[in-house]
């Protein structure tokens, strides 16, 4: 979970060098680290990002939130702004799909990479 905390949206490799770095690299293996981010998620601590095709990434930040990825250096940053609903319900309303989450993804260029400093 530390690990998790530490880090900003991390993968499970990441998190899995994180902690054998800390641990020692024959202490832990990848499997490990899966199966215990498979618990944290289903037990609410963590929620699983699917925002990219390419990696899963994990967030300890469980309250209602946005994401924006940067395209060029591919950092992801939380939405600094409360989550409205009534996209949930206009889309259980017009759809009739019963609506359990929603994810939300910007997708453009960091202020870093924008200026041209990344």
């Amino acid at each position: 979970m530390e690990a998790v905390r530490s880090n900003n949206h991390p993968s499970a490799r990441e998190i899995f060098e994180d902690v054998a770095t800390q641990e020692g690299k024959s202490a832990i293996s990848f499997g490990t680290v899966y199966r215990n981010l498979q618990v944290l998620e289903e037990e609410g601590d963590i929620a699983r990002l699917d925002l990219d095709p390419q990696v899963v990434r994990y967030d300890c930040r469980m309250e209602p939130h946005y994401h924006l990825r940067c395209r060029s250096c591919g950092e992801l940053f939380d939405f600094p702004v409360i989550c409205s609903l009534v996209f949930d319900r206009e889309a259980q309303e017009n759809s009739g799909f019963v609506v359990e989450s929603e994810t939300v993804l910007f997708q453009g260029l960091c202020p870093n990479c924008a200026a041209g400093k990344s």
